[in-house]
């Protein structure tokens, strides 16, 4: 089973994806069981906003291309490499639930207070790098699946936009 979606995996150089040698650039990835590295690609023309809802309290709404979503095999997913020195500063991860449209997919970053990069991972962190997996698979595929087949989550690096804050949506498929 492939770990990327079609469109993404021309954008893989052939070294990166073949060896296991950790990435030089800083951003983040997906490490496979094999110890492989696939680095992230970010919503760069996704349109965010911020929602406050009486009901489901505060969240965000992300509207994206389907080119910047992350498709990962959930059965072949060790952990999230975190690399730079930005990158670490800040880093929150938060459930994201899909929404079909007939334009397209929206996600709701939603409990945003439950950030699953403190709560939920165990971290062997460097001075510029953070390499953590989940303390739980099963516990967080139920939370973030609610029993689905996909499931998603968002990640956020960065302190500002100007010092490379970016927004990251990962799908895990079984």
């Amino acid at each position: 089973k492939m770990l990327f979606a079609e469109g993404q995996q021309e954008i893989k150089n052939q070294d990166q994806t073949q060896s296991s040698k950790e990435p030089e650039w800083d951003g983040v990835y997906v490490v496979d069981n094999l110890g492989n590295y696939h680095e992230l690609i970010p919503v760069l023309k996704g349109k965010i906003q911020k929602i406050k809802s009486s009901l489901t309290g505060e969240y965000l709404n992300v509207n994206t291309n389907p080119q910047e979503v992350n498709h990962v095999s959930w059965n072949n997913f060790k952990g999230f490499l975190f690399k730079g020195q930005q990158v670490v500063e800040k880093i929150q991860i938060n459930k994201a639930k899909r929404q079909r449209w007939l334009w397209g997919d929206e996600y709701n970053i939603v409990d945003l207070q439950a950030n699953l990069y403190e709560l939920q991972m165990k971290c062997k962190t460097g001075l510029a790098y953070s390499y953590c997996e989940f303390n739980n698979k099963e516990l967080i595929k139920k939370y973030l699946g609610d029993g689905g087949r996909s499931f998603c989550l968002s990640i956020r690096v960065g302190e500002l936009p100007e010092k490379g804050r970016k927004m990251y949506i990962v799908c895990f498929e079984e």
